[in-house]
């Protein structure tokens, strides 16, 4: 269950150049436009399968990404959980989607690691999904410690309901960190989103700015959460 409006339920549907849907893939199109050969078969297959994507054949994309993900490709074992999680074998598989997504995670992919996140935080994998992951070489994450969540003003009452929203939240702050210092704009903003709301993390204004800050050229709503910011209205 997503407690809040910015929680995302799904990956966000990303249009390739031409203005058609990628099969719920969220990974641009563009770069099949042109640019080096792929140098390993793993990325041809996954390059392959974007192609598939962006002319709507989602049963080839869906052939083509399980082929390349078992090659240990991490964008495609990223980009196949987006279509178990989608539904692209009949219904959404959440257990598939977070294997795929830890698999890639732990193959170095940004955007893996922020929509494992998603699924913790509503609540279709488990906190301990992120435990999984490793950490990136020389990072510890958010660097948060369960005492440091439990002091957010939002999870003061004790209850074991809010002790394990708590946990979901943290585990998802510390994949994102991890997604957001590699660049990924997503998990710039809904961490920022969590800092401004005190989910999981401590309740900072000025870290959830600069997050949004860096999302906000790439993210709409990163924009307008940070111009809500600026004028002093909150969220």
């Amino acid at each position: 269950m997503c407690l809040f409006a910015f929680c995302l339920s799904a990956p966000a549907t990303v249009y390739a150049a031409d203005g058609a849907p990628s099969c719920g893939i969220s990974i641009t199109l563009i770069m099949l436009k042109g640019g080096a050969q792929p140098a390993v078969p793993a990325e041809s297959s996954y390059r392959s399968a974007l192609e598939f994507a962006s002319a709507m054949n989602c049963s080839e994309a869906f052939a083509g990404m399980r082929k390349s993900a078992a090659l240990g490709y991490g964008p495609a074992q990223n980009a196949l959980g987006e279509l178990y999680e989608a539904g692209a074998a009949g219904s959404p598989d959440y257990n598939r989607a977070a294997h795929w997504y830890e698999l890639a995670a732990n193959a170095g992919d940004a955007r893996a690691r922020y929509n494992l996140g998603r699924l913790i935080i509503d609540e279709r994998a488990p906190a301990e999904a992120a435990t999984h992951v490793a950490a990136s070489p020389g990072k510890t994450a958010t660097g948060l410690s369960a005492a440091q969540s439990a002091s957010s003003p939002i999870w003061n009452n004790g209850t074991a309901a809010h002790s394990a929203g708590r946990e979901r939240y943290l585990a998802a702050a510390r994949l994102w960190q991890i997604s957001a210092d590699a660049g990924d704009h997503l998990a710039q903003y809904q961490l920022g989103a969590l800092f401004a709301a005190g989910m999981g993390v401590p309740y900072d204004l000025a870290r959830a700015r600069d997050l949004y800050r860096m999302a906000a050229p790439f993210v709409p709503a990163a924009k307008k959460a940070l111009d809500s910011l600026d004028s002093g209205h909150g969220l």
